[in-house]
């Protein structure tokens, strides 16, 4: 008898190994042999995971087909009550908030996958989940003090320390606690390297990539943002790589690498589906710097304007305020101090709501320059 469940924890160790290709080949071989056997419930459930990874590999229009999955699978998954399906289901959910950055949908999400995995008596299917719940619970609403405070919760009640760890990173750079930020991001990477968790790996240069740019080395977000960027292109994985493009070109575009910063936010927009809300608002953000740069001023206005309104849609406030700060820089760069004070003002209190102090002083630093001038 095929063992579904079996199947998909191959699929995901293909995946987290570095190989999505054949982990999504590995899901669709899984669905089509429980297409054959008369199996219609676990054919549902390896469709579901074979689309979610998708998502990672050929991400344009993957959101709508998820959703459609999981609405065709949810009525028969919870009449025969079917756990271990509602636990991809509620995944399929979580990756479709996340991608469109409503973080508190998509950590209410992993919380209802992570309670089908322990109705189904499966810490292993849980553990994959853990991710998603620490991770959009840090970029949600949850104001970062808080957010340090729970995740000791989380440790006890779920363990996982390494991707405990790697979140907890990234709410101390917010803080402004750079070296225990660095510290932990270390040995997050030194722990998925022994591991050979090669997504895991890129991935944990996102947080890297924004401690240092918190801090002001960009340098060092260009090194760690590229590095993530090379593993990801040698895996052939492009949901993530879509968004790492653009982190790497708001770095280059700092550096006053402008060519270079240019070719990557292109990349990244050409690589990231429509929905994929964090792509578009970074792409645009930068391309509307560096359209201001070359005094296209007009132009500049209406991409950063274009980020704002996306971040709206969102649960997250990072990612809003810093939408609000690149439109003054843009603003500023046309003359209009007086709308670009508005936007730094906007920005600050999003930074102050979630308790970011390390964005919050940058904002109020701009502040003052703008008054000064």
């Amino acid at each position: 008898m095929l063992d579904v469940v079996l199947e998909q924890r191959l699929a995901q160790t293909l995946f987290m190994a570095g190989d999505p290709a054949e982990a999504v080949a590995c899901a669709a071989r899984t669905a089509e042999r429980a297409a054959a056997a008369g199996d219609p419930l676990g054919e549902l459930h390896a469709r579901i995971n074979q689309v979610r990874l998708l998502v990672q590999t050929d991400p344009k229009g993957r959101l709508g087909e998820l959703e459609a999955l999981v609405e065709e699978a949810r009525p028969p998954f919870e009449q025969a009550g079917y756990d271990a399906g509602l636990v991809a289901l509620w995944g399929a959910v979580f990756w479709v908030e996340h991608y469109r950055c409503r973080f508190d949908a998509g950590a209410a999400a992993a919380e209802r996958a992570i309670e089908h995995a322990r109705r189904a008596g499966d810490r292993q299917l849980e553990q994959p989940l853990l991710h998603g719940l620490v991770g959009d619970t840090a970029l949600g609403a949850k104001p970062v003090d808080e957010y340090l405070l729970w995740l000791d919760e989380v440790v006890s009640r779920y363990g996982n320390r390494l991707v405990i760890d790697g979140w907890r990173s990234s709410g101390l750079g917010l803080l402004g606690r750079f070296e225990e930020a660095r510290a932990l991001h270390a040995t997050t990477i030194t722990a998925c390297q022994e591991r050979g968790a090669r997504i895991g790996e890129a991935l944990s240069a996102q947080n890297g990539w924004r401690i240092e740019l918190d801090a002001g080395d960009f340098h060092a977000a260009e090194r760690i943002a590229r590095r993530g960027c090379e593993l990801l292109q040698e895996m052939g994985e492009r949901g993530y790589l879509s968004t790492q493009s653009c982190q790497l070109a708001e770095s280059l575009y700092a550096l006053g690498r402008d060519e270079e910063a240019t070719e990557w936010a292109e990349l990244g927009l050409g690589l990231g589906a429509s929905d994929d809300v964090t792509t578009q608002m970074l792409a645009r953000q930068v391309l509307a710097k560096l359209a201001a740069r070359r005094r296209d001023h007009a132009h500049a206005e209406t991409l950063a304007g274009e980020a704002v309104a996306l971040g709206e849609t969102t649960q997250y406030p990072i990612a809003q305020a810093d939408s609000h700060m690149d439109f003054a820089e843009v603003l500023a760069a046309a003359g209009q101090t007086d709308r670009a004070t508005a936007e730094l003002e906007r920005a600050a209190a999003l930074y102050e709501r979630k308790g970011a102090t390390a964005c919050l002083t940058r904002a109020q630093q701009r502040l003052r320059e703008l008054a000064a001038q």
